[in-house]
């Protein structure tokens, strides 16, 4: 059974709509010695309705027969294929790990980190421009450079390696982003390890134009409390 299904029931009660399984392939990985070697990983498409953002362009794949005609009818002599390529299927096949001459890994030593290009295909086929994109484990800062290099605002959190994604985004976005002198990985954890737990209570979040606003609703809810 594949892993994601122990949580495809707990999305499903939110009320998501499930859309796709998305299985991104390599061939290059780890090497176990008793079982096989697993050059796959997935991930599962979930939207908010039955009809979501999809740009299937995006993702458009080289034609297995591109010079292909019609042999008979209208399309006698004619190109049947698509001008963009083949309709684009769940399987990602042409997205290479960031292996160490990978040139993503120049940035910096991410244990687990993903290549622009599979962030960025993404983003392109399940979102439009201007949409917020929202990366709870930024890690290296791949989602974030994607999200700004197409377009989209972006939110993203991680206790570590703050440091390998400012310079990541300075040089992606140098007019927008700069790095802060002394703000490294490990005086975030420092700062982490230290900081005092403070309880408060709920807030009504709301919401507003079917999205959740929790800076907005957040900030508001400290100044009433300063105030």
């Amino acid at each position: 059974m594949p892993l994601d299904m122990l949580v495809f029931e707990d999305l499903r009660r939110t009320g998501l709509t499930f859309q796709s399984r998305i299985v991104w392939t390599s061939r290059h990985g780890l090497t176990p010695k008793n079982r096989l070697a697993e050059r796959y990983e997935t991930a599962m498409v979930w939207s908010k309705g039955e009809t979501p953002v999809f740009n299937p362009t995006a993702a458009r794949i080289a034609q297995l027969q591109p010079g292909k005609r019609g042999y008979k009818g209208k399309s006698k002599g004619n190109l049947t294929g698509h001008p963009l390529g083949a309709w684009p299927t769940n399987v990602w096949d042409d997205i290479p790990t960031v292996r160490h001459n990978h040139p993503d890994r120049e940035h910096g030593d991410h244990p687990a980190q993903f290549p622009v290009a599979l962030a960025k295909r993404a983003i392109l086929v399940y979102s439009m421009p201007g949409d917020v994109i929202c990366d709870p484990f930024s890690g290296s800062g791949s989602t974030h450079i994607a999200a700004v290099e197409t377009g989209r605002a972006f939110i993203g959190a991680d206790l570590f390696y703050a440091d390998l994604r400012a310079r990541r985004l300075a040089e992606a976005v140098p007019d927008l982003v700069s790095t802060l002198p002394g703000v490294t990985d490990e005086s975030v954890a420092v700062w982490a390890a230290e900081a005092v737990r403070v309880e408060s209570d709920a807030v009504d979040v709301g919401r507003r134009d079917d999205q959740l606003l929790l800076g907005l609703f957040a900030s508001e809810h400290v100044r009433k409390v300063a105030g």
